[in-house]
Formats: structure tokens, sequence, C-alpha cells
């Protein structure tokens, strides 16, 4: 270990966490010039409701809470229950990138192969700002970038986007209808109430309505590093899925509305991760 390893703090916003771990949260702390002290004693005061596992700039790291215990980081509980959250500083040097690439790659060592995952994934936010998450993967493996011929550079091949972009299922929807709120039309299909128009959609499941259509899109999404809520793929629409699906049609290019429609269906199968 080259970093110095602070444990004196301890951030009070947490509690128990319930899920296996899944991913690596990279935050950014906003402003540049703060000093990593400051961000620390915001992130351990109560009023601030927030708080990360790990606040990191070169050569420092202090970890204020266990990462078997979840952090209040993500903007999303499914985000906080499943992802280990790393506060980073908006200059993003040299050696911060080394810092916290070696901390990534002493985490794996212990929960596996983590994927990084942006905290833009999770609620819509621009952070991690600068930071380039290829990058701090390659240093983190221990992998550079490769060069072209006569000592040309050459940008790093992008990793193939995982999961694999594939043909879309056929959306199990009539045309013009879509997956959405329950208090839209009849065209709108919730997977909360019954819905005569799509009775081989919409089915109860030990008493409870659900939409195995939605179900399924909810489970790609979630394949492709989304945090659907606690609840996870269970064929039901609501505040969540439709966070998720704005964002997502916000970061592909498609009309935001939130909505689940023959478009965005597809996109979730066709489009690459980034």
């Amino acid at each position: 270990m080259t970093y110095k390893y602070i444990t004196d703090r301890t951030s009070p916003n947490q509690n128990a966490r319930d899920h296996k771990i899944e991913s690596i949260t990279i935050h950014y702390w906003g402003s540049r010039g703060q000093k990593i002290a400051n961000v620390v004693d915001w992130l351990c005061s109560r009023r601030s409701g927030v708080s990360a596992h790990y606040v990191v700039e070169a050569g420092t790291v202090y970890c204020i809470v266990d990462p078997d215990r979840r952090a209040w980081h993500a903007g999303s509980s499914h985000g906080n229950h499943v992802s280990i959250g790393i506060e980073c500083r908006p200059e993003a040097t040299d050696g911060d990138y080394r810092t916290v690439a070696e901390l990534i790659r002493n985490l794996r060592a212990v929960y596996g192969d983590l994927p990084l995952i942006p905290h833009k994934r999770w609620t819509s936010t621009d952070c991690p700002g600068p930071w380039d998450l290829e990058r701090l993967d390659r240093l983190a493996r221990g992998t550079k970038a490769p060069a072209a011929a006569k000592g040309t550079a050459k940008p790093a091949a992008k990793p193939a986007a995982k999961p694999v972009c594939v043909k879309a299922p056929a959306f199990p929807l009539p045309a013009g209808y879509y997956y959405g709120p329950p208090s839209g039309p009849i065209q709108s299909v919730s997977g909360r109430t019954r819905n005569s128009r799509v009775p081989g959609d919409v089915i109860q499941v030990k008493g409870r309505w659900r939409s195995k259509g939605l179900a399924v899109y909810q489970a790609r999404m979630q394949a492709r590093g989304w945090g659907i809520g606690e609840d996870g793929a269970d064929g039901r629409y609501g505040r969540e899925t439709e966070r998720v699906v704005r964002q997502f049609q916000k970061n592909k290019g498609l009309k935001v509305t939130g909505y689940v429609d023959a478009e965005t269906w597809a996109a979730a199968w066709t489009l690459p991760v980034k």
C-alpha cells in the first residue's frame, strides 16, 4: 500500500447493508480547491445526510464508512445497497488517479472483480465530472493504452460493452402502448393493476399484479448496470423505474418521457453501454 490510510473518522450517515456488493461507484466532490479534510468533515456531519465509504486524494485515503455497511452516496436506495462509494478530487490529477486505482485494486482483491459505475448511472447528475472510468479501470488492472507503430500515440480501444449489444426481443405491447404510470390512459401499462387490453402481459403472481414484459426490460437495464430499486425487476412501474428510464433516454438522445415505448425498449438491447 503506497497511500496513507486514515480510519479515525466515521460518518453517522450509514446503516446495515443487506445486499451483496456488486459495484464500485465513482464520485467527485464538485468544486475545485477544496481540502480533503473539509470534505470529510461534511460527509461526517449528521446534518449533511450523505456519506461515502472512501474519500481520496493523491497519497491519502479516508475510510469513513466500513464497506460492509451501507453508505448514503448513490442518490438511489438500491445503489446504496449494492455499491461501494469513492469520493474523488475534481482536479483528477495523475496522482489522484494512481491512488484511487490502487484502492480499487485492493477492494477487488477482497470483493471480487467489481465494475466501476459513474454516480450519474444511479441518479440525474454530472458526477463524476472529469473522471475517466476506463482510464481508472486500466490503472487498477495494471494495463496501459496500446501505442501505434513508430511511437505515434494511439487511444486505447474501448473494451467490448457488457452486456453485448444484441437484437432486441419483440416489444410485448400493441402499437401505441407503452410501460408507464397507472394514472395514465389505457395505453399506459404499469403492471400494478389489471389491464384487459394486454391480458397476456399483465398477470397476477401470489395475489400481486405484474407485467412480464416490464420485468424483462427492468432486468435488461440491471444487466447494463442501472439500479432499478430495492424490488429490482418486479414488473411494476414506479418512481425508480421512471427515473432510470428518463436518465437512459437522456443519455442515449431519445425523447425523454420516462415511459418505455417500443424505441426505448429496443435501445436497451441495441445501443452500447457507456
